[in-house]
């Protein structure tokens, strides 16, 4: 009984340790890697570059060119069109 405990003891310490030395390892690379990326600092910059080209869109006469501007109405048109023939199924 007691070879069985040392060697079921032994088999989960040695689990444990290829665990941590292989997928562990490439986990904790993932995490350090998201974590350097998305800093606070980072985070606040593209935060910061999001709003500057907001406002120097807004401040422009027109957003779309005309032919945008015309494909985006006729797909909000098709859209609200399908919703409302759902709307009278249902």
């Amino acid at each position: 009984m007691r070879y069985f405990v040392y060697k079921t003891l032994f088999i989960i310490f040695s689990l444990f340790i290829f665990y941590k030395l292989t997928v562990g390892s490439f986990v904790s690379k993932i995490e350090t890697t998201i974590t350097n990326q998305l800093s606070d600092g980072e985070f606040e910059k593209y935060k910061d570059k999001i709003r500057k080209n907001l406002r120097s869109t807004l401040k422009k006469d027109r957003i779309l060119y005309k032919e945008d501007a015309e494909l985006l109405g006729d797909l909000i048109n098709k859209i609200l069109k399908e919703i409302n023939e759902v709307k009278k199924i249902n």
